[in-house]
């Protein structure tokens, strides 16, 4: 028997849709063994307007307290942190990613030439969860990478329909 490379993807890969999703939609498909949840291109606010806030201007300098607009950055927190703080989340649209363990610090979607190559590579580093909702209340990719948990977010998420 031909052994197995720790680069293989560990089990299919399964695409969904969920229509008219939200921020808090993503809540009941988070795998309790999940503890990491990363955030891509996070917007604070979806209008494109000047508003103030403090911000460091430098990592590591004290919070400035200026006018900004199209701040974006990615986040990394605990699933339970994730989950307290959902209603900060509810009028942005967002790429969420979840992990049972850390993941390299320089992966992001932006680094692939295509997002296949970015869900071959969340496979073969074990990610559990590619959650992708454009603008709140539009329809969102739901993205598993173990037949195991396709099964488990299929039984948890009745309006998951097959994406094609």
């Amino acid at each position: 028997m031909a052994r197995r490379s720790n680069r293989e993807v560990k089990g299919r890969i399964h695409r969904y849709v969920l229509d008219n999703a939200c921020a808090e939609s993503i809540v009941p498909l988070l795998h309790p063994q999940g503890e990491i949840v990363r955030l891509y291109r996070h917007w604070p606010t979806p209008e494109i307007a000047w508003w103030r806030a403090s911000v460091p201007l430098s990592r590591g300098g004290p919070n400035r307290n200026v006018r900004i607009q199209s701040l974006e950055y990615d986040l990394e927190l605990s699933r339970k942190e994730f989950i307290e703080w959902i209603d900060e989340f509810s009028a942005s649209g967002m790429t969420l990613l979840q992990s049972a363990g850390p993941l390299p610090g320089d992966l992001h979607p932006r680094r692939f030439s295509s997002p296949a190559s970015f869900e071959q590579v969340l496979g073969q580093l074990g990610a559990m969860l590619l959650f992708e909702l454009p603008h709140a209340n539009e329809t969102a990719g739901v993205t598993v990478f173990s037949d195991q948990h396709s099964e488990w977010v299929r039984s948890t998420e009745p309006r998951l329909r097959d994406s094609f």
